[in-house]
């Protein structure tokens, strides 16, 4: 059997490659973080003459500029976070996925290649469905423990939720973003 260790061989180093640059590209994703700058808005309140000017005014100008900012902040790390879950959610997917085809690909050899063994079952039973399957090639199993896999991690979807709330301002006025994969 030396061409399906070939092929085993070489599915594994297509997935290992594969894997690395696609961990990099998250990686690089989740280490940039948005941000938007509110100097340029508040440099003039922000000034010591104008924190002065605003303290013996008695207007609060200047700790609400400083309010806002800290709040900005606080939401673009807030979405930043569950751009991350994201991220990593689909990450999980993806290897879920590559794993399935390897284990049909190798299943698949596997039949091609005739291996029979000692007959073997596999069996499941779910609410009112029961799966029972008996053989003696080990190849139909992977393909359907492959094929489980892929579905199942295709079909599993939660939803991200981001709550935005005041913080730092104190006026209350709270919204709810929800990203569907």
């Amino acid at each position: 059997f030396p061409i399906v260790s070939a092929i085993i061989l070489t599915l594994t180093v297509a997935f290992a490659i594969s894997s690395y640059f696609q961990l990099e590209k998250i990686s690089e994703q989740l280490q940039k973080s948005p941000d938007i700058n509110l100097t340029q808005l508040f440099k003039a309140t922000l000034t010591a003459e104008g924190i002065t000017q605003g303290i013996d005014n008695g207007d609060f100008l200047p700790q609400w500029a400083a309010e806002v900012q800290i709040e900005n902040g606080l939401i673009n790390k807030r979405y930043h976070q569950a751009n991350a879950i994201l991220a990593t959610r689909i990450w999980s997917k993806y290897i879920s996925t590559i794993c399935g085809l390897i284990m049909i690909c190798i299943g698949s050899i596997f039949i091609v290649a005739k291996l029979n063994e000692e007959v073997s079952g596999i069996s499941g039973e779910a609410q009112s469905i029961r799966l029972s399957l008996k053989t003696s090639s080990p190849g139909v199993i992977l393909c359907l423990l492959g094929t489980i896999l892929i579905v199942v991690s295709l079909v599993s979807t939660p939803a991200i939720t981001v709550q935005d709330a005041n913080v730092y301002l104190h006026k209350t006025n709270a919204g709810t973003a929800t990203v569907q994969q």
